[in-house]
């Protein structure tokens, strides 16, 4: 999927969350960052200058893409998943950071 232009909703406010946030800001993107801690999404958002929603709101969202970078399906949370699947619909594109199998 081609970076610029698109927006991107990206679950999770931590240090992973933040490097994609960066390098989707570098290459053009429009990243909402969503988060359970709403206080973490809005400093994320506002260092970067893109807009935050907090998690409640992920049903109303729609974007090109969806960045899991929560730790939701990582170890020992592998069976677990950041947000319903019915949500999946509103994302032609989802992506999920699991760098802990």
């Amino acid at each position: 999927m081609a970076i610029p232009g698109k927006t991107f909703v990206v679950l999770g406010a931590g240090g992973a969350a933040r490097a994609v946030v960066y390098a989707l800001r570098e290459a053009g993107g429009t990243p909402i960052v969503v988060s359970r801690t709403e206080a973490r999404a809005r400093t994320l958002a506002d260092r970067f200058g893109c807009r935050w929603e907090p998690a409640a709101e992920i049903g109303r969202l729609r974007a090109d893409c969806l960045i899991n970078t929560t730790p939701l399906g990582m170890f020992p949370e592998r069976s677990q998943t950041p947000l319903e699947e019915k949500f999946l619909a509103h994302f032609p594109g989802v992506m999920d950071l699991i760098y802990n199998p």
